[in-house]
């Protein structure tokens, strides 16, 4: 099977400066008899050594082309996204495909193109007879749904963005409609929302691969349990993260002598400053070296997501390395939604109780997160993941 692929962001074994970590992986370990062509934007700004290190990592040269120049300019503005209002598509739609590519595609018989991530996605009418596999990853249309649902109280020009969002969102799954485009998510929730909405049966869904796994010993063994919190204070955890926390800190009596908290992520500085009033050890890390590396420093990973769609890759990343997660339905869509190897909590005061039971009751919690752990190796590993993905193409 050859395959031509056309990726906005370099591939890279990390997300860095974007979601690169997710066509590393499938890429990396596709079936011995893919046949790839890669070409790449490089939007996510990797250097020339580190260009060099993805072709030897994955076997195949890297065909790097250029960003106009008035993307690259707009992108450089603050008000960005506030310019990606007035169109009706994100701003990389309206790149131009180089013309090396286009005669590439005509020159040579390919088993399909594929699209990462589905900015690219306008070429498939170029080709009506060509087959396109157009990556998501995720609803964007569900993405704006589950914000419409998650809090009506907005400012008019908030839900007038909103409003455009959805609409844009709507109209461009709409046009992933077409007899040769094969559309991938990488959530079960994000395929049943987008066949329902468009009526169509071209799309699939397929597991997501953990990235990066060490090996240690899981012993919750120090005086107090270490706790991460990891990830940005935005609109994905913002709303959840804030009640958590909220009652964490009414808990402190419960709780200070018993968790140590990280906070490992950007806007996190007011928290850090009250849980420290309120006498709990902690710590604050906007940025580390390298992640993984860090994260296996900590016992329990907590998740307070109250927003997104697909699959979340932090959260993969915890369970393959040891850390048991404590997290809502929205942390642990598509990877623990039936608690096996996790803990799913719907309400932020149930955390402060499961806690404390880690606290008095290690061994058990333990269990838990050997269970996780083997879990997401088995089922989220790299070669499942991209053996997952490809397979859909057997036969077509």
């Amino acid at each position: 099977m050859r395959i031509l692929v056309l990726s906005f962001f370099m591939p890279y074994w990390e997300n860095k400066g974007g979601i690169s970590a997710l066509i590393y992986s499938l890429l990396k370990y596709r079936p011995q008899d893919i046949s790839l062509k890669l070409y790449s934007f490089n939007a996510n700004g990797l250097t020339t050594g580190e260009i060099q290190n993805v072709e030897t990592k994955l076997g195949l040269p890297v065909n790097v082309l250029g960003l106009p120049k008035w993307f690259l300019f707009l992108r450089r503005l603050k008000f960005y996204r506030k310019i990606e209002l007035f169109f009706s598509k994100a701003l990389p739609c309206y790149i131009r495909i180089p013309k090396c590519v286009k005669m590439d595609i005509q020159k040579n018989d390919y088993d399909y193109v594929w699209i990462y991530p589905y900015f690219f996605f306008p070429l498939a009418r170029e080709f009506p007879k060509q087959k396109f596999i157009v990556t998501g990853c995720d609803s964007n249309y569900m993405l704006n749904t589950r914000i419409k649902e998650l809090n009506n109280k907005r400012s008019f020009f908030s839900r007038l963005s909103l409003n455009r969002n959805l609409k844009k969102s709507r109209c461009v799954e709409k046009m992933f409609v077409s007899p040769n485009i094969f559309v991938h998510f990488v959530g079960r929730n994000d395929l049943y929302f987008y066949e329902k909405h468009t009526c169509a049966r071209n799309a699939f869904y397929s597991v997501h691969p953990h990235y990066m796994a060490k090996d240690k010993k899981i012993i919750f063994g120090g005086d107090k349990v270490k706790i991460l919190l990891a990830g940005s204070n935005d609109r994905y955890m913002k709303e959840g993260a804030g009640l958590l926390l909220g009652e964490m800190l009414k808990g402190k009596e419960k709780l200070k002598e018993k968790i140590q908290m990280t906070f490992l992520g950007r806007g996190w500085g007011e928290f850090v400053r009250m849980f420290r009033d309120a006498g709990f050890e902690t710590e604050k890390k906007e940025w580390v070296e390298n992640y993984v590396d860090e994260i296996l420093n900590y016992d329990v990973q907590i998740a307070p997501i109250s927003l997104g769609t697909g699959t979340k890759g932090k959260i993969l990343d915890a369970m393959a390395n040891g850390l048991l997660v404590i997290g809502t339905y929205y942390a642990l869509e598509n990877i623990c939604e039936d608690g096996d190897g996790a803990i799913l909590y719907n309400s932020p005061n149930e955390v402060i109780c499961i806690l404390d039971d880690i606290y008095h009751n290690r061994k058990k919690y333990e269990i838990i997160a050997e269970n996780g752990r083997t879990r997401v190796r088995r089922e989220h590993n790299g070669a499942v993941a991209s053996a997952s993905f490809f397979e859909h193409f057997r036969g077509e």
